[in-house]
């Protein structure tokens, strides 16, 4: 019996206190008790630790289990025995002291103090390996470890076989770690959660309040509640929250408790509501706009007087309008009887738009519908290349999501019928919200009801896409631009003023998208879009930049605000799973899904929500006159539907829907503050983020968890709105006692926790589950691994490589469909610089291969922006560098030091690392962050001219307007034509000195066998391609001179003037335009790009050639004024920017120039083709007016006798013969 106690008093020596797992030294741990000394104990002492419970990870094999059990039983009746006898255990061992200390002090009257014991000799925690292993473990005779679960081993220690457990066998792995659920602290949600509801309890006799405490409490048993409410800590505490509820029950005042230790109070760093007046932060009003007079509102509060402004600054500003809206202004502004200036408004807008109409010239496109006979394959192929060249004109992002995803959006739309009724049921179902609220004083009605002025509708304006959808009434962004500082603004003042909008433009038109790729069959994976007209658009956004500025929502809800509130919320839930594994805490996450959120939210509980904020009742009534009568109908696949009339939710793609629903949502997170949090050491607690309605719920503890859901249920259904709990998820994490292992808690765990809402379980995410999170995959690690993207990328990219469309479409696809797609998932996951690197020499590789450019070609080439000569792909290791480097530093600022902290401590190593990538220090400003990105630009230039495929690259550069082909948005150019034109401009055509770099092979020209074979020999001087030279000069010629007749000239063309002094030679200049008292003289010339000053050179050698004709001109055609110019145009496509004046002087602008160059290149394509081709025949046919077949055959059989031949768009011309 002595024995079998002095073994377990060895086992908590060697122990240590909770967490210290070093053994102690030899005396100490091989000492054996003496019975006859007396055992020091103190009744006032507190517990210093908590026994380590037994690692349930591990098994020992029969005959282990069957000795400790006997040892269990002597060891329980040694403990009952000696308790309080008389031996005594040596003073000096104060550790064996304070063993026994809390095993008589244990709070569970379930657990003796010999089975604690016994369990930590089965443990071995913090000591070698005695034997105890895992069943899938298997130790062989020879001292290695093996799997028994796949056969590998071969280990020399556990730890190997450990590690390979918990890489290849998660679930197996994860299963062994059980989590002990007797001889648990007290957490602080419990010891809250038990006083708030011992506290609800009525204190009268006959009660057994223990007994009522351990049915909220099924794992604490009846012992450790007595022994939790005996403590002063909880006493103190209760009496609290029994005084708070006295005088909230007398008062009707709000109860908290401020005891720092067990509850904190709402978050003090949250914005809940700011009812300052902000009109100093929102300064967008012309100064001249101010108003001197006011109106006083129902409540008595003021506000400018919108009559008194539109009298002062439209009506006496003397606006130009139409004489409809002048009426209705003059109607509003005396308060005409039986007069509707709204309805009048909009009817003066509509006038204003038809003589806007009115002026426009619409041109049909007619399409030739060809007559070949085809094969059932042909006809699939022509029908799927004029689908898609459709979209492309139509529609590109459905396009991109009809490549990438394979959704072919408008073959799948739902019929009418069933979308009919499924959203009739939801938004014809009149719901009332519920909640009293006392009066609030009125903030920001000068902010709110104030007139509008043009500055805002401007900025409205600005703020909106140009391709935005239109309306029902089919008005367009363009058309309420050209009225914008008349018609609209008198429009948008009447409004404002009578605090309600025309009738007719509350019927709205509602599109629907489909959530993802499957399930399409199921109408509840459809999002419907209700698409309002412009004119109402433009009117909410303004109202909502009004509210934005005056509301103050708090800092937990990161949905529609000026910040990243996706990639914040994303590193929050990534870096609190990170925190707990890695300190082995409990975590419970809960990711809600609120049932048709923003079609169901009643509008009851937006008025509810607007007054707690303070909303003024005039700007309250503007609100509920959108939303009164407003009708929507549904676009389907079989046409529209009736109209539905819209009694709950808000219209998603209204701009003001996002506002009004986060202040509804916004209460829920003054109610829970900061209680039942996931606690962060010194910074406080995180319990909830949002975005929107993705609402997601942290806690430390599982009882904690369970009180937020409760109370987020309760909310949300008073606001009349419910939780899908077949779309909720939970992560948990739970620590495995004392063995430094953290578990992950799903259903296939022994004892797992259990989440309910709407009395349905939540789903518990396994540990080879992923689920997703504001567009992001997770699994209970965190993000998923940036490999997922990966290969989500090559699968793409291989999609957009086989789609049927042109280079150039494919290469502008490419720039705002395909890499977007994928830079929000690598911003959002922990992906190091070298595999970022890696998908960019991906992208190059796919863009050489469509392009049909070499291996060779400098990189940079594909990341300078259009206007600098480059094709403008986003290079993704700067793009998410960069953003990985702001992201971080906007989630290290002061406003949320929970996330600050997150970050500092998980995220810190990633960010070194793209810092160090990037080339900046470790906290970056934001204008080294922005200078980062000019730098990278500025780098990229360097490093092309440094090429010879960029050596030249500054002249393009700095002639933009000759770079916009580039973009692929050109319709005039053909796919083998704008290749061909790239290769040009890169210097990668294939000539014979480019292609056979570093070889001794014979270099000279195909053609004329006199130099090598270049690319500026070709365009230039060849021999061969003298004839094309010729028209190339002549079609410039050509244009020239049709834009100096439109002008008013008389042209000649290549007129004889003798030369002075002698007058013996002719010279002959191109152009000789004569206007009254003033002639040009003009002589075009085409030269080759090879040097930063070869146009300054040749409009030198023009000008200096014909300026000895001076005299003799003026004197031929009697004029006093004469200019001298060389008109220079590049062989690649370049001006000089230097020379643009004289460009616009003849009437050449931007686009007229690129249709000189875009006919330019043509020919020098053609040369370049006649040099390069190996058998002696090319033909380039184009609208030919030959009809004849025999014609045909006979050019054919011309050139395979040595002709070459180029088919002009009017003409056939024989260039040269060989």
């Amino acid at each position: 019996m002595l024995k079998n106690w002095s073994i377990n008093v060895e086992c908590a020596i060697s122990y240590g206190p909770a967490g210290d797992h070093t053994n102690t030294n030899d005396s100490s741990a091989n000492s054996v008790i003496n019975p006859n000394e007396q055992l020091v104990t103190k009744s006032t002492k507190k517990r210093s630790r908590t026994i380590p419970v037994v690692d349930e990870e591990s098994d020992t094999d029969e005959t282990e289990n069957n000795d400790i059990d006997v040892l269990q039983n002597q060891t329980s009746k040694s403990v009952k025995q000696y308790r309080h006898s008389s031996s005594a255990i040596p003073k000096n061992n104060a550790r064996a002291r304070d063993s026994v200390i809390d095993i008589e002090n244990s709070d569970d009257d379930d657990n003796t103090a010999g089975n604690l014991c016994t369990q930590d000799i089965t443990t071995g925690a913090g000591m070698k390996e005695t034997g105890s292993k895992n069943k899938t473990l298997d130790k062989r005779k020879n001292n290695k470890y093996y799997c028994n679960l796949c056969a590998s081993g071969g280990w020399d220690k556990s730890v190997s076989l450990s590690q390979h457990m918990r890489h290849m066998h998660k679930s197996e792995y994860n299963a062994s770690i059980e989590v002990p659920l007797t001889k648990r602290r007290w957490t602080k949600d419990e010891i809250l959660i038990l006083a708030e509801f011992e506290a609800k309890i009525p204190s009268s006799d006959g009660i057994f309040i223990n007994q009522i405490l351990a049915k909220k409490f099924p794992t604490r048993t009846l012992e450790s509640i007595k022994s939790r409410r005996k403590t002063r800590e909880y006493r103190e505490l209760l009496q609290q929250l029994r005084d708070c509820r006295a005088s909230q029950n007398i008062e009707g005042l709000e109860c908290t408790d401020e005891s720092s230790d067990v509850h904190s109070d709402i978050v003090e760093n949250d914005d809940v509501i700011n009812n300052n007046n902000n009109d100093e932060d929102y300064d967008n009003n012309n100064p001249n706009d101010i108003i001197t007079t006011t109106v006083r509102g129902t409540d008595g509060t003021t506000y400018p007087n919108v009559q008194q402004y539109i009298k002062d600054k439209i009506i006496d500003g003397r606006v130009q309008m139409c004489t409809t809206m002048a009426d209705a202004l003059s109607h509003y502004v005396d308060d005409v009887l039986y007069s509707d200036p709204v309805e009048e408004s909009l009817n003066g807008i509509r006038e204003a738009l038809e003589s806007v109409h009115s002026s426009k010239k619409h041109k049909d496109e007619k399409l030739n519908a060809g007559s070949k006979l085809r094969s059932d394959k042909s006809k699939r192929k022509v029908h799927k290349f004029a689908h898609y060249q459709r979209l492309f004109k139509k529609d590109k992002s459905k396009l991109a999501s009809e490549i990438f995803d394979g959704v072919d959006n408008s073959a799948l739309k739902p019929p009418m019928s069933v979308a009919y009724e499924h959203f009739r049921k939801i938004w014809e179902t009149d719901t009332k919200g519920t909640g009293t609220l006392d009066e609030i004083a009125s903030v920001g009605t000068d902010v709110l009801l104030g007139p509008i002025s043009r500055e805002e509708i401007a900025l409205a304006i600005d703020q909106t896409k140009n391709d935005t959808a239109v309306g029902p009434d089919h008005v367009s962004l363009n058309d309420v631009k050209r009225i914008a500082r008349s018609e609209l603004w008198s429009a948008y003042n009447i409004w404002i003023g009578s605090r309600r909008v025309p009738e007719k433009l509350k019927v709205n038109r509602t599109v629907l998208l489909p959530k993802g790729k499957d399930g399409l069959d199921n109408i509840k994976n459809w999002r419907p879009i209700t698409i309002a007209s412009i004119l109402i658009r433009l009117y909410n956004k303004i109202l909502t930049r009004r509210m934005q500025s005056v509301f103050r929502t708090s800092s937990k809800q990161t949905g529609f605000k000026p910040v990243n509130g996706v990639g914040q919320n994303v590193a929050i839930l990534h870096n609190l799973l990170r925190h707990a594994r890695t300190n082995k805490s409990n975590l419970f996450v809960c990711l809600l899904d609120v049932s048709k959120a923003f079609d169901s939210v009643p509008h009851e509980s937006i008025i509810r929500a607007l007054v707690r904020n303070g909303c003024p009742s005039e700007f309250i009534e503007i609100i509920k006159n959108e939303y009164k009568n407003s009708y929507t109908a549904l676009s389907c696949a079989d046409g529209d539907s009736p109209l539905v009339y819209i009694k709950r939710g808000v219209k998603q793609g209204d701009p003001m829907s996002s506002v009004l629903f986060n202040l509804v949502i916004d209460e829920l997170f003054e109610i829970i503050g900061d209680r039942f949090g996931y606690e962060l050491p010194g910074v406080g607690r995180v319990n909830a983020r949002a975005f929107a309605d993705d609402i997601a719920l942290f806690s430390g503890s599982e009882i904690g968890m369970q009180e937020l859901l409760s109370v987020t249920e309760e909310f949300l259904r008073a606001r009349g709105l419910e939780l899908n709990a077949d779309k909720c998820v939970a992560i948990c994490l739970r620590k495995a006692g004392k063995v430094k292992k953290s578990q992950i808690a799903d259903s296939s765990v022994k004892n797992p926790p259990s989440f309910t809402v709407q009395k349905k379980p939540i789903r518990l995410l396994g540990i080879n589950e992923q689920c997703r999170y504001l567009g992001v995959l997770f699994t209970p690690f965190g993000a998923v691994d940036p490999r997922a993207p990966v290969t989500e990328l090559r699968s793409a990219l291989e999609s957009f490589r086989k789609a049927p469309l042109k280079p150039q479409q494919k290469l502008l696809m490419l720039r705002p469909y395909l890499i977007p797609r994928f830079i929000f998932s690598f911003i959002n996951t922990e992906c190091y610089p070298k595999l970022i690197g890696q998908q960019d020499r991906l992208i190059r590789r796919w863009l050489k291969e469509i392009l049909r450019l070499p291996k060779s070609v400098c990189s940079e080439i594909f990341y300078l922006p259009i206007k600098d000569g480059g094709l403008g792909v986003g290079k993704l290791y700067d793009i998410i560098g960069i953003a990985k480097v702001r992201l971080h530093a906007s989630c290290t600022r002061p406003s949320d030091e929970c996330l600050r902290f997150l970050m500092e401590t998980q995220g810190s190593s990633m960010h070194a690392r793209w810092c160090h990538a990037m080339r900046l220090s470790n906290r970056p400003s934001a204008i080294n962050i922005n200078t980062r990105k000019v730098l990278s630009i500025d780098e990229s230039r360097s490093r092309l001219l440094e090429t010879m495929h960029g050596s030249v690259s500054e002249i393009f550069r700095n002639s933009p307007i000759t770079n916009q082909w580039l973009s692929g948005q050109t319709r005039i150019m053909k796919g083998n034509t704008f290749i061909k034109a790239l290769h040009m401009r890169t210097n990668t055509t294939p000539t014979l000195v480019s292609t056979s770099r570093g070889r001794e092979v014979d270099k000279k020209c195909r053609r004329c066998g006199l130099v090598d074979e270049t690319l500026i020999h070709i365009l230039q001087t060849c021999p061969f391609t003298q004839g094309m030279r010729c028209h190339r000069h002549n079609n410039v010629c050509r244009k020239v001179s049709e834009k100096l007749r439109v002008k008013g000239f008389q042209v000649f063309q290549e007129q004889g003037v003798p030369s002075p002094p002698l007058q013996t030679n002719v010279s002959r200049p191109d152009i000789i335009a004569i206007r009254g008292d003033q002639a040009l003289v003009l002589d075009v010339t085409c030269v080759f790009e090879s040097h930063n000053n070869s146009f300054q050179d040749a409009y030198r050698r023009k000008v200096d050639r014909y300026k000895t004709l001076d005299e003799t001109i003026k004197q031929l055609y009697k004029v006093n004024n004469l200019v001298f110019h060389g008109l220079c145009i590049g062989s690649r496509g370049a001006y000089d920017p230097r020379h643009l004046a004289i460009w616009h002087s003849i009437g050449f602008f931007g686009a007229e120039r690129a249709v000189l160059d875009g006919n330019d290149i043509f020919w020098v394509w053609v040369s370049t083709l006649l040099a390069l081709t190996p058998t002696p025949f090319i033909i380039k046919i184009q609208k030919t007016k030959i009809k004849n077949l025999f014609v045909y055959l006979f050019i054919y059989l011309f050139i395979k006798q040595n002709y070459y031949y180029c088919v002009d768009l009017q003409q056939i011309k024989m260039l040269e013969m060989h």
